[in-house]
């Protein structure tokens, strides 16, 4: 079978194992990688080493098109997203599927974003747990309030003219979150979140845990958020350099306190200047495998925190106060949302970087999750599945088996 994995982005090496392109090839399928560049995602600089197989195209959106229609009666492709490219497919009658919703977490609601989070959003979440069994209804007044453009009209002509044979989500949540009316119309597949996958990979090889240090894993939020003109404004322009500082301090009292190093789970997108956590050990691509073997983990907010979920490790959130003028998922209060993220949503740590009474002994804000939050955060973000024992590469190669079978 030949299959064309679409991408909107940079694509990178870990991204060809966890997309499952690499995963297909070794099944013997014939694999292309198309990266339709546009304006977007060119010029940045990442740390992560790009993918470089013979097998990948960069290609115009006009090129796309083209490839698309000379392909459409042999390849089945796989998008992961929407967008343009997905449109595309649809006009062209080409054979294909989505893959989406697969990192969905926890984001505060852009209403009132400067009010208690914890009402609210508890608020909106019950509605869209609520409306599982009735997700068009649901799906359709949200869309309707958020979707209203020239795109989403052409979008939703396509889909039901050429409708994907199915999508692949995480979740039933993650669905209502990440799906058109139109789109769940299809033949939907509920998976699991990308990190689960990593998680049944790594416990596959090895499901030991030896507690050997403290995980801290970089969200490269502050990197990201370093250029912002209210830091600026508010902080100076060495913002990132004084964050660097607080972790410092924060580590060197965590691991004299524990007696085990910290290590960083580093961020992919992210550049770090030269000795960026005192010397500490950075590990790209490692951060399944790192929480396995972690007695604590720290982050501001993460995706990776559900390694830290899975693996039920005490976990401690951290911020600045900096942070509350910074916005972050359409509020203005990444703060505030890190703060509520830690005690309401998951129960578990928080430290304030900027309170000498909080710094002063760390470890006592530490707390692991309870179990019935816990068990919510997993069904809601991480694994609401009936093939939780499957790789969603595995779950995609199956199913695209029954629709398309080998001649």
């Amino acid at each position: 079978m030949k299959i064309i994995f679409v991408v909107m982005y940079p694509y990178f090496a870990r991204d060809h194992h966890r997309f499952g392109a690499e995963y297909m090839m070794e099944r013997g399928h014939e694999v292309e990688i198309w990266h339709v560049a546009n304006a977007g995602n060119s010029g940045l600089d990442y740390s992560a080493e790009y993918y470089k197989g013979e097998n990948y195209h960069e290609l115009t959106p006009e090129e796309y098109r083209a490839a698309a229609n000379r392909n459409r009666k042999e390849a089945v492709f796989i998008v992961n997203g929407s967008g343009n490219p997905l449109i595309t497919l649809a006009e062209e009658n080409c054979r294909y599927l989505v893959m989406t919703g697969l990192g969905a977490v926890p984001k505060p609601h852009p209403v009132n974003a400067n009010t208690p989070l914890s009402e609210e959003y508890s608020a909106i979440k019950r509605k869209i747990i609520d409306s599982i069994s009735d997700p068009l209804g649901f799906a359709k007044r949200r869309i309707g309030r958020l979707k209203k453009g020239c795109k989403d009209r052409t979008m939703k002509r396509l889909l039901i003219k050429n409708p994907p044979e199915f999508i692949v989500t995480s979740t039933h949540l993650a669905a209502q979150r990440y799906l058109s009316p139109s789109e769940l119309k299809c033949n939907i597949i509920y998976t699991h979140a990308l990190d689960y996958d990593r998680y049944i990979e790594v416990n596959r090889k090895n499901p030991n845990k030896e507690e050997k240090h403290i995980l801290y894993c970089d969200s490269g939020f502050y990197h990201m958020c370093q250029d912002s003109v209210v830091l600026k404004r508010d902080f100076g322009h060495d913002c990132e350099g004084e964050y660097y500082s607080q972790l410092g301090k924060l580590f060197s009292l965590l691991e004299e306190h524990y007696h085990i190093p910290v290590v960083i789970a580093a961020h992919p997108h992210v550049v770090y200047g030269d000795n960026a956590f005192g010397g500490r050990k950075l590990i790209f691509d490692k951060t399944c495998e790192l929480a396995r073997d972690a007695a604590v983990f720290i982050t501001t907010t993460s995706t990776a925190t559900n390694f830290a979920v899975l693996y039920d490790l005490p976990i401690l959130k951290i911020a600045s106060k900096r942070l509350k003028t910074v916005g972050y998922y359409g509020t203005d209060n990444a703060y505030d949302w890190i703060k509520y993220e830690a005690e309401e949503l998951l129960g578990c740590g928080f430290v304030d970087l900027d309170d000498d009474n909080e710094m002063q002994s760390p470890w006592n804000r530490i707390r692991r999750i309870p179990t019935e939050k816990r068990l919510e955060f997993l069904k809601d973000y991480v694994i609401d599945s009936n093939v939780s024992d499957q790789t969603i590469a595995e779950v995609i190669e199956e199913n695209l088996n029954k629709e398309w079978p080998k001649e």
